[in-house]
């Protein structure tokens, strides 16, 4: 089994909903890059973490039960719908990580589900790695660093002992 590291980033309030300068703050990431908008179906409606994986398919979850979607990125219709383990699981889900090998779900207490992408209709097996994370760290987004082999965490709440004051912030 391949070992990844878990890397926690913490941080508070970040506003990205305006900037006074250019109207809004992604316009500084996105500005050169073509986007097109989609009204996504209602079996979409509580999505919460999207993923590209290694071949280009675009994944979504649902953040209360461990339901995956692959998206056509062209029209934004659902090409396939699979989920983890054969019962409903519920759960806080916040974020959808697709590593080389395998496919991560966190839950907003830090729980994550390690699974393999399925075929339409699918049940598929998983894995449940316990973090040291609690809801008082209010696991908020997941990702991937393939440079570090590692899945960064992006928690909104208690940053630790000791780091009360230490949360980062956006700044310009």
């Amino acid at each position: 089994m391949i070992q990844y590291t878990f890397i926690l980033l913490v941080f508070s309030t970040f506003a990205c909903a305006q900037d006074q300068r250019d109207g809004s703050i992604l316009n500084h990431y996105f500005s050169d890059i073509q986007r097109t908008e989609y009204r996504l179906n209602k079996e979409l409606k509580e999505i919460s973490g999207l993923a590209v994986t290694n071949d280009g398919k675009l994944l979504a979850h649902n953040d209360e039960e461990g339901k995956i979607f692959q998206i056509d990125y062209q029209s934004g219709k659902v090409i396939k719908t699979f989920k983890i383990g054969n019962k409903k699981i519920k759960a806080d889900f916040e974020g959808l990580a697709a590593t080389n090998d395998a496919l991560f779900m966190v839950t907003s207490s830090g729980d994550l589900y390690q699974f393999y992408e399925g075929d339409d209709g699918d049940e598929v097996p998983f894995n449940v790695i316990k973090t040291q994370l609690s809801s008082k760290n209010d696991v908020e987004g997941l990702c991937f660093d393939p440079a570090s082999n590692a899945l960064l965490l992006a928690c909104k709440g208690y940053p630790g002992k000791g780091f009360k004051k230490k949360k980062t912030e956006a700044n310009d």
